[in-house]
């Protein structure tokens, strides 16, 4: 509808899926598939259950991974089901990580939550012990990730953060050569080999996450 909210478009084949915020009880909202480039659409499965509301979600490993807040905007957790599913099933995430944004690396599912980034490579069966979360002492909020190879770049309100092994590590950007650690990130991505970050400073470039300048 006109005053829904879309929170993410992904393909799969043919198919375009998107996710449109709202809670289980509400018919406008959920997943929805389109087999015809968006010429039409049909609702493919509500929201997960208990009037939690869809928050963001994305597709990998054959299934849909949505984080879901609850209906007092709580921490609802990490719901999955099969990408051509109607039922959702909760994962073993941790709702006290407070999940903030997610995407697939690959056959690895990352999670931004609040000073932390979680990984799983069994859809949310099971979660990695991670050793060193480098961002445990800022408690930030990660909003969205960025690849290319081992190289991930994830965004956050006080800066942007770097992993050059696959996301097991992780450096707050900073200083000389680096990302401003005081100008929130809002969004960053990956495109034609260069890593490009929007925060309230302007848009920062860079072809490796480490040297940033603003373009």
């Amino acid at each position: 509808t006109s005053t829904s909210q879309i929170l993410e478009i992904v393909q799969e084949g043919k198919d375009i899926i998107i996710g449109v915020a709202g809670s289980s009880t509400d018919t406008t909202a959920g997943i929805f598939r389109s087999s015809n480039l968006g010429a039409s659409w049909s609702h493919q499965a509500p929201g997960p259950p208990n009037r939690n509301l869809l928050t963001d979600f994305t597709l990998g490993g054959g299934e849909i991974v949505g984080i879901v807040a609850d209906s007092n905007y709580g921490n609802g957790g990490i719901w999955s089901m099969p990408s051509t599913g109607t039922t959702w099933e909760q994962t073993t995430y941790p709702s006290s990580h407070g999940a903030q944004s997610l995407k697939f690396v690959g056959a690895e599912l990352f999670v931004g939550g609040i000073g932390r980034i979680d990984i799983s490579t069994d859809n949310g069966t099971d979660w990695l012990p991670i050793t060193s979360y480098g961002l445990d002492t800022s408690k930030d909020y990660l909003s969205s990730f960025a690849v290319n190879g081992l190289t991930i770049i994830a965004a956050g309100w006080s800066g942007a953060y770097r992993s050059t092994d696959g996301g097991r590590d992780w450096l707050h950007i900073e200083g000389t050569g680096g990302y401003p650690r005081s100008n929130g990130v809002g969004a960053v991505s990956f495109i034609d080999n260069q890593f490009f970050a929007g925060s309230y400073a302007g848009v920062a470039v860079s072809p490796d996450g480490a040297a940033w300048k603003y373009a």
